[in-house]
């Protein structure tokens, strides 16, 4: 039975013809041009019933909220317990509990959901100066989002894939969902706005392909996309448990964190140590 749970979703996936993909496109590519809000987005249907505390949150965070001379690593000198200083032992609780909750953070309550905001948002004063201008390389992985829709990696019901967002070059990145043979990938550009805070972002187009094969692309119309803004960006030291080893001892390691609105929250990281 084990067995058989682990692997039904992949399993699921050679159930759908090339007939039904085409019809997830047609679906999705409008969605994703249509939420001009959203900048990670994959097939994000923006809900309009948000609840009020989010709405209030979201509106409060605007770029004019956050500080104007953050507090980097070297001005952070208090120690946590671990030896590792205040802003990275905050970060890394954020990311603890982003991990909990996350990636897909409408499967949660919505006091769950007000928990990790909070949390999210209270990094805003330890970010790296300029966080928009950070350098952005390599490959991200989601962490947690509370996006309705497809940029959490939730495809359809309690189905959901992995998301990682790659950084072609300066300016070209892509957001993919995958699970199993099935990828969606968005191919998007990115611009750094003058406040150096925020991020516009125009999509470009979104391919669906099976076995690293595709089967349908589609082009998004001019106009499409969205801005991050961006509340924390940061280089940190996190403990993590010792994993494969299996010693039981915590690890330190490097990882770039991001968290940012689209205006739903994203928390993403990506690993430096290796």
């Amino acid at each position: 039975m084990r067995t058989a749970r682990s692997t039904a979703a992949p399993f699921l996936l050679f159930a759908v013809s090339l007939s039904s993909l085409s019809l997830l496109l047609s679906a999705v590519a409008p969605t994703a041009a249509a939420a001009t809000s959203e900048a990670f987005v994959l097939h994000e249907r923006l809900h309009r019933r948000r609840r009020p505390v989010f709405t209030s949150l979201t509106a409060s965070s605007s770029s004019s909220s956050l500080p104007s001379s953050p507090r980097s690593a070297a001005s952070s000198k208090e120690e946590a317990p671990g030896g590792l200083s205040e802003r990275d032992a905050k970060v890394g609780r954020v990311l603890e509990l982003a991990r909990k909750l996350g990636p897909v953070g409408s499967y949660r309550s919505d006091e769950e959901r007000q928990q990790i905001l909070d949390a999210a948002l209270s990094l805003a004063e330890f970010s790296d100066p300029q966080p928009a201008q950070v350098p952005l390389v390599g490959t991200h992985r989601l962490v947690y989002s509370d996006a309705e829709g497809g940029s959490s990696g939730k495809l359809f019901g309690p189905v959901a894939g992995k998301v990682e967002q790659r950084f072609v070059d300066s300016s070209i990145f892509q957001n993919a969902v995958r699970l199993g043979p099935l990828r969606l990938t968005l191919t998007a550009s990115r611009e750094i706005m003058n406040d150096d805070v925020r991020i516009r972002v125009a999509f470009q187009q979104i391919e669906i392909s099976l076995f690293d094969r595709a089967v349908s692309t589609k082009q998004f119309e001019k106009g499409a996309g969205g801005v991050w803004k961006m509340v924390f960006v940061g280089a940190v030291d996190v403990q993590e448990d010792g994993g494969e080893e299996g010693d039981g001892k915590k690890k330190i390691k490097k990882k770039l964190v991001r968290v940012f609105q689209t205006p739903s929250l994203f928390v993403t990281e990506q690993d430096l140590s290796a």
